[in-house]
């Protein structure tokens, strides 16, 4: 593999998809969110915030504990590729409170994208 090559898979990994940007089109979605849901109890844990290769940020309304695995569905809006969602397995690496607010921001390691979710994440992030 070139230089080259190497280099841009390295910035396609750091690139930052924001799910702020996306909404703020003048296109009218079904909804003004992406809901993160944990599979294991189908319950919805936050909202995405933004997205790369390699992590997540959430909004939530509840406090997640660090290093905890979880096998999350990211649901999307039907206007995104003609996949409703993408299933990752993550680990939650920090939560910080939003001041004066019952809410944290949540980040995530992704540690694995199962197929053909990651054509659907690139396609975000290349957007």
């Amino acid at each position: 593999m070139s230089n080259n090559s190497t280099r841009t898979q390295d910035r396609r990994r750091t690139a930052r998809w924001q799910a702020s940007y996306f909404f703020k089109s003048d296109k009218q979605y079904s909804r003004p969110y992406f809901d993160v849901i944990d599979v294991k109890n189908g319950e919805s844990i936050g909202h995405l915030v933004d997205l790369t290769f390699d992590g997540m940020k959430i909004e939530s309304t509840t406090e997640i504990g660090r290093g905890r695995p979880f096998s999350l569905r990211i649901e999307l809006p039907e206007e995104i590729e003609e996949c409703g969602e993408i299933h990752i397995a993550a680990r939650s690496l920090w939560a910080d409170r939003l001041e004066g607010q019952e809410k944290w921001y949540v980040g995530f390691e992704i540690l694995s994208i199962a197929p053909p979710y990651g054509d659907i994440v690139d396609a975000l992030i290349q957007q």
